[in-house]
């Protein structure tokens, strides 16, 4: 069996607007996600929650949208990501570093450190990097996946999807989703590259049958998603209901870990599905590129301009964090993201 046939293809054509909204809304949640875990303790219980799904949720729905990019070359791919990944994480990167110099009154030693770390591609947990190391990984990933796909056979890509998976687990010291280390990402790359896989291999089948229209379908969804998120919720408040199935070694308990990230991933979706309505939400999911790269950025500029005016930021609380984390996307659609669409479109060309 191949990865997939023709008419499936052609049933993953997107809408009139060349968007999948229920995908464009699933990444407004991740975003949202990702801004509010990076509070910390701050957030209360919905830090820990984020944690549990948001970047792996990014993964899965690239891996969902690879279907529609043509397919070129090994080279051709290459190229395209660099344009479409590379190039804006460096924008991303310098500018965040040029924030950072004028907010910290870093010296040169100091500046000059930093920018090895954008051009060691901006490994994940460190400071400048926020959400930028993303940007990179994706493109690793990305990159990776082109020569996967010449398996053609689906079961092969989910085997190279595991393969990695444990060697980033059990193969690499430190383990790279709790210290990573390596340029532009790669050990976070292997970790990841699964739900990249799964997302592919699923999406065909998972947009036609949450495109069913039938009294039967319905219904099914309905009891699914209900389902799925009363799982998030009991999550949400530390609940672990998977926590009663037994595990005798290590290869066992990370395969129960990923079962629960992949549910929290449905869980979303659905509610994307439903809520695929609320035009802010879409539009929000649009600019998550924009979004990601501009974290940092976002997070000291917003603070800056409250104090120049006379306003003062309580975060005592996590509602207070909650609330002020949909403040934070807001000035980035207005504030940040239109200059730099104008400008990575620009450098494109």
């Amino acid at each position: 069996m191949h990865l997939y046939n023709n008419s499936m293809q052609q049933k993953m054509k997107p809408d009139v607007t060349g968007r999948v909204v229920w995908l464009d809304v699933a990444r407004a949640f991740g975003i949202y996600a990702i801004y509010l875990g990076h509070f910390g303790e701050a957030a209360g219980p919905a830090y820990r929650f984020a944690f549990q799904f948001h970047v792996p949720l990014f993964f899965f729905l690239a891996g969902c949208t690879e279907i529609y990019n043509r397919e070129e070359s090994v080279l051709g791919n290459l190229k395209r990501n660099v344009k479409t990944i590379l190039l804006p994480a460096y924008f991303f990167a310098v500018l965040s570093l040029i924030i950072y110099v004028i907010n910290a009154n870093a010296d040169l030693t100091e500046t000059c450190l930093w920018g090895q770390l954008i051009i060691k591609g901006l490994v994940r947990n460190t400071y400048l990097a926020a959400s930028l190391w993303f940007l990179s990984c994706l493109f690793i990933v990305k990159s990776i996946f082109v020569l996967l796909k010449k398996m053609k056979k689906w079961y092969w890509l989910v085997a190279a999807g595991i393969f990695l998976f444990l060697l980033a687990e059990y193969g690499m010291s430190p383990r790279p989703i709790d210290s990573p280390r390596y340029y532009y990402n790669l050990d976070s790359a292997c970790y990841y590259m699964h739900f990249y896989i799964i997302g592919f291999l699923a999406y065909p089948y998972l947009k036609e049958w949450l495109e069913k229209t039938g009294s039967i379908a319905k219904s099914i969804k309905t009891v699914i998603a209900v389902g799925l998120l009363v799982y998030a919720g009991l999550m949400y408040f530390q609940i672990n209901v998977l926590s009663y199935i037994p595990i005798h070694n290590m290869i066992a308990d990370s395969g129960l870990r990923l079962v629960k990230t992949y549910l929290m991933i449905g869980a979303v979706i659905m509610l994307a599905y439903y809520l695929q309505g609320i035009e802010v939400l879409a539009k929000v999911g649009q600019d998550t590129l924009y979004l990601c790269g501009s974290e940092y950025m976002i997070k000291i500029v917003v603070p800056s301009i409250c104090g120049i005016v006379g306003l003062s930021i309580n975060l005592d609380g996590p509602l207070y964090v909650c609330i002020y984390t949909i403040m934070l996307l807001w000035a980035g659609e207005k504030i940040f993201v239109p200059w730099e669409k104008n400008i990575i479109r620009k450098m494109r060309r």
